[in-house]
């Protein structure tokens, strides 16, 4: 097998040495806590609070449901009676709007300012689905920008833009300005978690950078663990918004003393730039003159790292990852699968906090906590030969889904019980608890080695397209 000789640098300048360790730091932390705080942010941002129509009579005269399920009687929290001395007159929509109770958890939501209820509940829907689609955007403009200006550029416009319309979220006056706003961040901030991935696996040697493409995703789940205090500090939605703004500044004002990534530098004719930035590394990894005196970038590496063709001059797209051969396209839509999967489920728990049958607040934390024993345990199984990248990650999502499906029987069997003043002594709300904690780590786990592989499988000029994809 032909050696990769960018990689045979780093037993020169350090595979993991303190300086990457420090700008392995800055990035995974100032990007991901950026974006997990804004994906994850929904939750407190958006979040559901009780309510009954706003009136200046008995609640016990408004109409009532019978639930058959529970053989309880819960108050129609969308209509009063058009005549409410009369419980047999027509059922109307709310007349002076909603009386919102913030008993049960004191916070002022967005969902309670633009009160997004009832007939309006599937504006708030929107909202969330539509970060996504900003979410998605910013992928692929992530990996588009990252494979053509580079990896700097965007991370540096990522964190502006998520900050700019952070402030613009916060500041939003009506439903379609904050979800506009919400489309925004999800844009940028995946923008620059994209970018700053990608110079994570180029810029640490071949030894650690498993471990660290798969510890990126523990940072995210750090970030948005930091929600429930800074939710529980900041109960007003604008204060939130706020607060979370400022987490895409500090990375902004370091990436000024960042280069970009060698290997991108390498791939757009830079090589003199490239290879004074690697001993630079090499220096602060605390290396000698003498240790790094033979890193050097000539015209066999360029070549390697680009292909025969040496100095990349083309632009790439995510066309271009289908104009590589059956093979390469088949491996592509096998990726895409992979990534839908593994979001569509990721996000599915990690929204799905305020279900269960704690404090949303402990119920974020707990959802958080549970990712990061199963990054550990990630990091260590695809380095063994008797488990892998495939068979971890096949196994993972095997566990994950079987775990999701218990996790909605349990759900289903106690959904009377979840209300009630101890939970916990239902067995089937234990279970389904303890199901829905496990089933978050293994998907966790699959989502985070899907990254890895992602990035191995195809070659710098198109990485970051695929990661974007």
């Amino acid at each position: 097998m032909v050696k990769d000789q960018f990689d045979e640098i780093f037993s020169q300048i350090g595979n993991f040495g303190k300086y990457q360790i420090y700008l392995y730091l800055a990035l995974a932390c100032g990007t991901t806590f950026p974006a997990a705080l804004a994906a994850v942010g929904a939750v407190f941002l958006q979040g559901e609070t009780e309510f009954t129509c706003d009136v200046n009579y008995p609640e016990s005269e408004l109409p009532t449901d019978y639930n058959s399920k529970c053989k309880t009687y819960t108050i129609d929290s969308c209509h009063e009676y058009e005549n409410s001395k009369d419980n047999t007159t027509e059922r109307v929509s709310c007349k002076n709007g909603y009386d919102f109770d913030n008993s049960t958890r004191n916070w002022y939501t967005a969902e309670v300012e633009f009160e997004l209820v009832c007939d309006d509940k599937l504006k708030n829907t929107l909202i969330g689905s539509m970060f996504f689609f900003g979410y998605l955007i910013g992928a692929a403009m992530g990996g588009y920008i990252s494979d053509n200006w580079g990896r700097k550029i965007t991370i540096m416009t990522g964190l502006v833009g998520s900050f700019a319309c952070s402030i613009g979220v916060a500041y939003s006056t009506n439903w379609w300005m904050f979800m506009l706003f919400r489309v925004l961040v999800g844009w940028f901030t995946n923008q620059s978690y994209v970018g700053a991935y990608v110079y994570c696996m180029e810029a640490i040697g071949p030894e650690w950078r498993s471990a660290c493409g798969i510890w990126m995703s523990g940072t995210f789940a750090i970030g948005y663990g930091l929600l429930s205090p800074m939710a529980y500090i900041f109960p007003d939605w604008r204060d939130l918004q706020l607060s979370l703004a400022f987490f895409s500044v500090p990375l902004f004002f370091a990436m000024f003393f960042i280069k970009d990534s060698p290997r991108f530098l390498i791939a757009k004719n830079r090589p003199q730039e490239a290879e004074d930035w690697l001993k630079e590394i090499g220096r602060k990894n605390g290396k000698s003159e003498e240790e790094i005196k033979n890193v050097k970038i000539d015209d066999d590496l360029i070549k390697q790292v680009n292909g025969d063709g040496g100095v990349d001059e083309q632009s790439y797209s995510m066309a271009d990852l289908f104009n590589r051969g059956r093979v390469m396209t088949m491996i592509t839509l096998n990726c895409i699968f992979l990534w839908f999967v593994c979001s569509l489920t990721y996000y599915g728990f990690s929204l799905n906090a305020a279900a269960l049958p704690t404090s949303l607040y402990v119920s974020n934390a707990f959802y958080a906590a549970s990712e990061l024993p199963a990054y550990a345990l990630a990091s260590w199984m695809v380095e063994k030969p008797q488990f892998g990248r495939k068979n971890t990650m096949s196994g993972c999502l095997l566990i994950g889904g079987a775990l999701s499906y218990l996790s909605t029987v349990f759900s289903e069997l106690s959904i009377c019980e979840k209300d009630a003043e101890n939970p916990f002594e239902n067995g089937f709300v234990v279970a389904g608890f303890v199901v829905s904690i496990l089933g978050k780590a293994a998907i966790s786990m699959s989502f985070s080695i899907v990254y890895n592989v992602t990035a191995e499988l195809f070659q710098k000029q198109v990485r970051a397209n695929d990661v974007g994809l």
